[in-house]
């Protein structure tokens, strides 16, 4: 009893350690579990709160939509995941920027730029920088904008974004031009415009001819800028940009009036004026204004040129537009000159301030040079002198010698560049939410093996769906050969079984009477029958000859050898054949032939569809019968007539005999003859082969013309 208790004891002792393993076991595995169950629900609200931000974004709910992306940092702090933390940076610097915040922008940017750096996003750090940029540009602060922008170029480069490289080029070239730097700026320039060549964007692409232009006209290459601008207006008109095409117009009336040309500079105005105005481009219309108040001044009409300056400077100061203004005070202090110069010194000055804070080198160089004129004409030397030494400095710094050879270097190797003609317009980059939720190796591990299965077992069931539908493609085609195979069979047994029959019975039977009774025919009889041999062999003459020709046909086997043909000679060696038939039945051959007229082509075909028609054409007429034969030349075709007063046919006959895919038996003849059809069908085969073509005309026991046309001269492909 004690030794079954002690038994007893034990076996639960070892029930129970197995036990405590298998739940032990459990443990990492009940582990796993959750960790899977808490990512899951984690990507789950990333997801839902990105949405539910995007949506209070766009209807302007910042409070919320910020209360939003602080749930997402929550989130993102507890998974460490750079990626997620540079999104929701970006997030904070959209709300910034909704709500007009330019510093926090751009600090938010910053931040987020430096997260996607961590983990090689170098596409969006590069997106994260070119904001950067254009806040810096529309801050006037050019020069650190310039820098935000290279440093988005270098990061879309390590990327190979290359939409986002020529955007990022763009800018740096235009910045770079703005300085004054125009050396360096066309090299970015030629860059962006290979770029744009390679993505097929015309807007990108007429940018940056346009800018070309403008450093064309600063080496006085008139010709090359004038070119660049011709492209560029292709290119918008093409893509119907309307705004864009008008300030084409305008450039080409900037370099009009360098070229001193203002008739035309004043055409082009008119016409950019026209568009602007159709879409209300305040900014772009008082250019014009400006432009033209230069040209007018230019031609000496002062009170045009004040009233344009008056219209260009009162836009200038309604739309704030420094640059403009700058330019209209620079026209009225010259107009002043002219007249009164009481105001000119105070304009010039102004203008040449309003440059100044606008930092536009080629302003302030051009308000120099008219304040050097000015103290000239007043008699200041001294200041005359300052004002000249400043141009020059600034001048010789902006664009030296050097600069424009190398501008007239790049030009050379760009210009012979292909360009792209058909291309897509240039779209502002969506902000794109590239969510990459980096799970943990267990996941991966768990859906790994799941997504493999799916992916083979669709690669073969899509793999057994090609196979089949490709062999159901074979079938068809073999089944369409195999109907062709069968249908020349039939009619080559078609013509076997008629032609061939009757014209070796006919042999046969004139050999046999020639045989049977030769000792008791006279010459008479015996010149009879022996006539009608000599038509019967040449009736199987003509049958194997045709044979031969239609087995050539439907193996491709026939060569063109084009030779020139004497036609006369061609219609009497088509007759010659049947002259026997002519004559036993008392028929009438008429030919209407130039001796000497002749043309280019394959004899043997012409000669076989003529004999052919010839030999329809006796075999359907009556006895004692006429027959005409004709052959004429037009200035680009050679025409033969055969016609016949025969038996005729009816318009359901010709309708089938003009259609290539029919092959049917002949009429009887005359005589009650009947044919397989093949002399029609094969003629109609080779004119084919020498670009020819057959007309037929009948009437029902009338007669029938057929009409052959042909090219005056075949050529051998």
């Amino acid at each position: 009893m004690g030794i079954q208790l002690v038994k007893h004891f034990g076996k639960c002792v070892r029930y129970s350690g197995l036990l405590i393993f298998i739940l032990l076991s459990f443990i990492p595995m009940i582990s796993l579990a959750q960790s899977v169950a808490e990512v899951q629900r984690d990507s789950l609200r990333v997801v839902i709160l990105n949405k539910k931000f995007d949506e209070l974004l766009e209807n302007k709910q910042y409070d919320a939509a910020s209360a939003v992306n602080d749930s997402l940092l929550l989130i993102c702090k507890s998974g460490n995941d750079s990626k997620l933390l540079g999104d929701i940076y970006f997030n904070y610097a959209l709300i910034e920027n909704g709500k007009g915040n330019r510093e926090q922008f751009i600090n938010e940017l910053k931040m987020a730029a430096s997260q996607y750096k961590r983990v090689n996003e170098f596409k969006l750090a590069g997106k994260c920088y070119f904001f950067i940029g254009q806040a810096f540009t529309q801050l006037k602060d050019e020069i650190t904008g310039l820098d935000y922008f290279k440093e988005s170029l270098t990061m879309r480069e390590k990327a190979g974004d290359s939409a986002g490289i020529a955007n990022s080029l763009i800018n740096v070239a235009s910045l770079m031009y703005k300085t004054g730097d125009f050396s360096t700026a066309s090299g970015y320039f030629f860059r962006t415009l290979k770029f744009a060549e390679e993505l097929h964007n015309d807007k990108l692409r007429a940018i940056c001819l346009s800018n070309l232009s403008h450093l064309s006209n600063k080496m006085n290459n008139y010709g090359q800028s004038l070119r660049y601008l011709s492209e560029a207006l292709e290119l918008q008109q093409k893509a119907r940009n309307r705004l864009a095409e008008s300030n084409v117009y305008s450039n080409f009336g900037n370099t009009y009036i360098e070229m001193k040309n203002y008739e035309k500079a004043k055409e082009y105005y008119q016409k950019a004026l026209s568009i602007k105005e159709e879409l209300n481009d305040e900014k772009g219309i008082g250019a014009v204004y400006s432009n033209l108040g230069i040209i007018a001044r230019n031609e000496n009409d002062t009170a045009l040129s004040r009233y344009y300056s008056i219209k260009a400077l009162n836009i200038a100061i309604k739309v704030d537009d420094k640059e403009l203004e700058a330019n209209a005070l620079s026209n009225f202090a010259l107009l002043s000159s002219m007249g009164d110069q009481r105001e000119t010194e105070k304009l010039l000055l102004s203008s040449l301030e309003k440059s100044k804070e606008l930092g536009n080198p080629i302003l302030i160089m051009a308000n120099y040079k008219n304040l050097k004129d000015y103290y000239e004409k007043k008699g200041d030397d001294s200041k005359a002198l300052g004002y000249a030494t400043l141009y020059q400095s600034l001048n010789d710094s902006t664009f030296r010698t050097e600069n424009s050879d190398k501008i007239l270097e790049l030009q050379t190797k760009y210009e012979t560049a292909e360009k792209e003609k058909q291309v897509a317009i240039l779209t502002q980059e969506k902000l794109e939410k590239d969510i990459k939720l980096q799970n943990a190796n267990q996941i991966r591990l768990i859906l790994i093996g799941g997504i493999t299965f799916l992916i083979i077992l669709a690669g073969l069931i899509y793999s057994r769906y090609l196979i089949k539908k490709r062999s159901q493609a074979q079938l068809a085609i073999i089944n369409n050969q195999l109907k062709e195979l069968n249908s020349t069979k039939d009619k080559l047994f078609s013509i076997v079984s008629h032609d061939l029959k009757n014209s070796v019975s006919a042999f046969t039977n004139i050999t046999q009477v020639l045989n049977n009774g030769f000792e008791k025919m006279n010459q008479t009889d015996l010149k009879y029958y022996l006539g009608e041999l000599s038509s019967s062999a040449g009736s199987m003459k003509q049958l194997f000859g045709n044979l031969l020709n239609w087995s050539k046909s439907q193996q491709n086997k026939i060569v063109v050898e084009p030779v020139n043909i004497n036609v006369l000679n061609l219609i009497q060696d088509s007759i010659d054949p049947v002259r026997q038939k002519i004559n036993s039945k008392k028929l009438v051959i008429r030919t209407d032939c130039d001796e000497q007229l002749e043309f280019v082509s394959d004899i043997n075909i012409v000669n076989t569809v003529l004999r052919n028609l010839i030999n329809n054409a006796v075999k359907f007429s009556p006895e004692k019968g006429e027959i005409a034969v004709k052959a004429w030349k037009t200035e680009s075709e050679m025409r033969f007539t055969v016609a016949d007063k025969g038996i005729g046919m009816d318009a359901d006959q010709i309708e089938l005999l003009q259609n290539p895919a029919n092959h049917i038996m002949s009429e009887p003849d005359t005589e009650g003859e009947k044919g397989a059809g093949l002399g029609l069908s094969l003629c109609r085969e080779l004119l084919g082969k020498i670009s020819g073509k057959m007309n037929i005309q009948s009437i029902k026991n009338e007669g029938s013309v057929f009409e052959i046309i042909l090219p005056l001269s075949v050529q051998v492909s």
